[in-house]
């Protein structure tokens, strides 16, 4: 139980800095400083950027002056929302179509599993490089566009997963009673079925969460971004329109020799999002795991 504590609470936190993050940054989004000038031995010294952390920027600040402490809370709530809502998305379609597949006899020998043999990453990356890469649509289409895809991409294998949840319930007696007494499908699912099944449905939702930012995380590291990834040229440069996680440490991955931090912070962030998450997840599991001993005890 104080594991599930301590779960939440680290939620609460990451969702707190998703929500208020803009409002705790030190500076603007739109706060530049390229050049610093530092007196050393009496002499005025020009650093350009990007800074070092320092008193001012206790991340430091990026290649064109931005300071990266405020891009990061700017940027870590579009992280959070594409993971819950690239999952909302997969599991309500999943259940819309799994919970009527699991009364079907016909499709017993169905393997949805076998669809995700393909790599869903190198999908992903095909559906959307053109509309990611330089796109001239709407920042809030191409999110949209990127949320649908992910999602969709792994829908067999939640299909599959509540399909075989329902199927486990209706080989019980009391759906037999249910069926015999006449009720509905509709009856069995809403008052049966789902019941029965909602710690599974949701420690599930939560494992498609983690499944959509390991997604995000691979296609940051081949520049494609959430929310579009704009190139500048000369040097040929790729960044992200949001200032999303993982675009930050796709931009950061060139810096593995110098200007460290502005791989290491974001990677942070995000390595913060995943634990979060994966310590969630197995703290329920724990929890649910715990609450059944004692019934089955009593």
């Amino acid at each position: 139980m104080i594991r599930l504590k301590l779960a939440l609470l680290l939620f609460l936190l990451v969702v707190g800095i998703s929500i208020f993050g803009s409002y705790l940054a030190p500076y603007s989004k739109t706060f530049q400083e390229n050049i610093r000038i530092e007196v050393v031995d009496n002499k005025e010294v020009y650093l350009y950027s990007p800074h070092a952390p320092n008193l001012e920027h206790p991340f430091g600040t990026n290649t064109w002056g931005y300071d990266l402490l405020t891009i990061i809370l700017y940027g870590f709530k579009y992280t959070l929302i594409v993971a819950f809502f690239g999952a909302l998305l997969r599991f309500l379609f999943g259940l819309l179509i799994g919970l009527p597949l699991s009364f079907k006899d016909k499709l017993k020998g169905l393997d949805l599993n076998v669809l995700n043999s393909f790599p869903l990453f190198i999908l992903a990356y095909f559906f959307l490089f053109r509309i990611t890469i330089d796109s001239s649509l709407p920042f809030n289409v191409i999110f949209i566009f990127q949320v649908c895809v992910i999602s969709f991409l792994g829908l067999p294998h939640t299909i599959a997963s509540i399909k075989n949840f329902s199927k486990l319930i209706l080989k019980e007696g009391f759906i037999e009673a249910a069926n015999s007494l006449g009720a509905s499908r509709s009856r069995i699912i809403f008052k049966h079925i789902i019941p029965n099944i909602y710690e599974k449905l949701l420690i599930l939702f939560i494992s498609e969460m983690i499944g959509i930012l390991n997604i995000v995380g691979q296609l940051g590291i081949f520049n494609l971004f959430i929310g579009g990834t704009r190139i500048s040229k000369d040097p040929v440069l790729y960044y992200s329109i949001t200032n999303e996680l993982a675009g930050l440490i796709g931009q950061g991955r060139h810096h593995l020799d110098y200007s460290q931090w502005l791989l290491l912070f974001p990677l942070l962030g995000y390595l913060l999002i995943l634990f979060t998450f994966h310590f969630l997840q197995t703290s329920i599991e724990s929890y649910f795991r715990f609450r059944s001993k004692q019934a089955v005890y009593i």
